[in-house]
């Protein structure tokens, strides 16, 4: 399915006539309040304790790696759009 996906990609790059490095282009901003994102988390949380059918003993473990996602992505993201900056002057 990755496979698919990257596939996918690729013929749209190719028909649109898109740069590749466009596709590693930092985002803008982040418009959506942090709250929504965690509230955007929880409700994957739950979609993959149902779909995955995880039982409901599981359920805080599943929690907790994807508090610990969360946590990583915050932690990271600042030093990584630092590096991603072009150098100004």
């Amino acid at each position: 399915m990755l496979l698919q996906l990257y596939g996918g990609v690729l013929i749209g790059v190719a028909v649109t006539g898109t740069p590749t490095r466009a596709l590693f282009d930092s985002a803008q901003d982040a418009d959506l309040s942090r709250w929504v994102i965690v509230g955007s988390w929880a409700v994957f949380t739950v979609s993959l304790v149902l779909v995955f059918e995880v039982p409901w003993r599981v359920a805080g473990r599943v929690t907790g790696l994807v508090c610990l996602t969360l946590g990583m992505q915050a932690a990271v993201r600042p030093a990584w759009r630092r590096s991603s900056r072009p150098p100004e002057g």
